[in-house]
């Protein structure tokens, strides 16, 4: 953690770009296929992190993450609607994960679009496959919408609540240490003191 605490005033200098950072890794994480190698969700959570120590403001935080989600999510369906074929000729394209994104879809229909977000793989894939089977938009909408302030809002209390439990934990671990490292030296000599009472 104290290399965390090292790296937040650095991040502070960023100022209101954080805000646009975090749109953008939420609008990566939910485009088509793209957002398998974007690490969003831990992007999010240590964002929430931040927040809990002041750094930036929790509520902006959720408006900026869901609606880069939203855009995400809206940018993946476009392209399932309208390129699907051109897409899977690219070197992003992941067979298998389409075939569990059309399984997901076809399980949990509209409602696979909100439950997607918190699958981790699955996340932009499934908005991908509900353009590619032709959803209606406004309700793909409405579901993408409550998807992504349902899952920013999860994700960033996750880290800003942490982030809480740690100001108050944080102490009493490093005096915990203290008190580790003082048995170990005193179980370390004892033990040296041991073995060479028992060769005497």
């Amino acid at each position: 953690m104290d290399y965390l605490l090292v790296l937040l005033p650095k991040i502070q200098n960023l100022g209101v770009w954080i805000y646009w950072i975090i749109l953008l890794v939420s609008l990566l994480e939910s485009l088509a296929f793209v957002g398998l190698f974007v690490p969003g969700t831990t992007a999010l959570i240590f964002a929430g992190f931040m927040a809990s120590q002041g750094i930036i403001d929790i509520g902006d935080l959720i408006w900026f993450a869901a609606i880069g989600g939203v855009l995400g999510d809206a940018a993946s369906f476009y392209i399932g609607k309208h390129s699907a074929e051109r897409i899977k000729t690219s070197r992003l394209f992941k067979p298998e994960y389409e075939a569990k994104g059309e399984a997901f879809f076809h399980r949990y229909g509209d409602f696979s679009v909100i439950l997607a977000r918190f699958v981790g793989p699955l996340r932009p894939v499934v908005p991908f496959v509900a353009g590619m089977v032709k959803m209606r938009y406004k309700k793909f909408l409405v579901f993408n919408i409550i998807g992504a302030f349902a899952a920013a809002t999860a994700y960033l209390l996750i880290g800003y609540f942490f982030g809480e439990a740690w100001g108050r934990v944080g102490p009493i671990i490093e005096h915990a240490k203290v008190g580790l490292l003082i048995l170990a030296g005193a179980g370390l000599v004892g033990y040296i003191f041991k073995k060479k009472l028992f060769k005497q």
